[in-house]
């Protein structure tokens, strides 16, 4: 997981394909998995502390499994002071290096963390049932994204019929479920091919195009 908490300037976070505005004072929460950059404004540069984290604790991977599944791409962002001061401390502890500074590492990470959970929950508090459903679908698509080999299985998923996950997908997020799948295999297509490392043929068959044809057709 990623926060990207703006400290000056304007900017935006793309993730996904999708463009969010953010200025001082705002947090990007990013999920594992997601495909993201941050575009600097030429006229008030972007200043931007950056924090990484995973753990290993149950009822926290839970809180954040819950947080992935319910949280759209527009609810991402969020403020709390706290947690910049506390990512701030983090950074100048950094250069501590006493038999203090692990210990009071520890601490200020799992404060950061808690804080995240508590105010991101609240967010999804906010969502309708519909909402949530999409955003569980989503989080499928982009973490099964190499595995899926069609949209039809999300229906033993989610035990929904197939049809009324793509209908209510559809006039929640204005998008057909299969444009997000087309999407979002395209975009992991596209950061392969800048990668560089697999040939169009070797990423064909990683993301399940029945033949190479296929793939450059989609593109």
């Amino acid at each position: 997981f990623e926060l990207t908490i703006v400290t000056d300037g304007e900017g935006a976070v793309v993730t996904n394909d999708q463009r969010l505005g953010v200025g001082k004072g705002d947090i990007y929460f990013s999920f594992p998995g997601d495909f993201h950059d941050v575009v600097t404004s030429k006229v008030n540069p972007l200043k931007y502390d950056f924090f990484a984290f995973n753990t290993d604790d149950p009822e926290l991977k839970a809180d954040l499994a819950e947080v992935m599944s319910t949280l759209s791409l527009g609810t991402r962002i969020f403020r709390d002071d706290r947690i910049a001061s506390l990512v701030s401390q983090a950074i100048a502890e950094l250069s501590a290096e006493d038999e203090y500074s692990e210990r009071v590492l520890s601490c200020i990470f799992l404060q950061t963390v808690y804080y995240i959970v508590r105010d991101l929950k609240r967010h999804a508090d906010d969502v309708s049932s519909d909402e949530q459903l999409c955003y569980r679908v989503m989080n499928y698509i982009d973490t099964h994204v190499y595995s899926m080999t069609g949209l039809s299985e999300l229906g033993s998923v989610f035990s929904y019929n197939y049809s009324y996950l793509s209908t209510t997908f559809h006039s929640t997020t204005g998008r057909t479920l299969n444009d997000y799948y087309r999407s979002r295999k395209l975009e992991v297509a596209r950061l392969l091919l800048q990668e560089g490392k697999l040939s169009a043929s070797q990423i064909a068959e990683k993301l399940n195009f029945s033949s190479l044809y296929a793939f450059s057709k989609s593109f």
